[in-house]
C-alpha cells in the first residue's frame, strides 16, 4: 500500500505524462472486469515505473528507494520480481 501511495505522490508518477498515457492505453486493451488483466496491468505498470525511477537516479537503488519512500530492500525485492538488473 505504501508503494502505491508513493507511485501517486511522485511528480513523474503515473498521474502524469507517459505513465498516465500507458495506463489509459492498457486499460482500453483489456476486458474491464478481468482480475487477471488488472493484475497483469499493475505488474507491467510497476515495471515501467520502477525502470523510470531507477533511470532518473542513475541506477542508484538507495536514492530511488528514498525518492519512493520505501526501504531499499523493498525496492530490491520489486526489482527481482520484475527481472530488473541491479546497477
Amino acid at each position: 500500500m505504501r508503494l502505491a501511495r508513493s507511485l501517486l505522490a511522485v511528480p513523474d508518477g503515473p498521474s502524469s505524462g507517459p505513465c498516465r498515457r500507458w495506463v489509459v492505453e492498457r486499460a482500453k486493451s483489456h476486458r474491464p472486469y478481468s482480475f487477471r488483466a488488472w493484475k497483469q496491468t499493475v505488474a507491467q505498470l510497476e515495471k515501467v515505473f520502477l525502470t523510470g525511477v531507477l533511470e532518473k537516479h542513475d541506477g542508484n537503488v538507495t536514492r530511488a528507494a528514498n525518492a519512493l519512500g520505501v526501504h531499499r530492500s523493498t525496492l530490491q525485492r520489486l526489482m527481482r520480481r520484475h527481472d530488473l538488473p541491479a546497477a
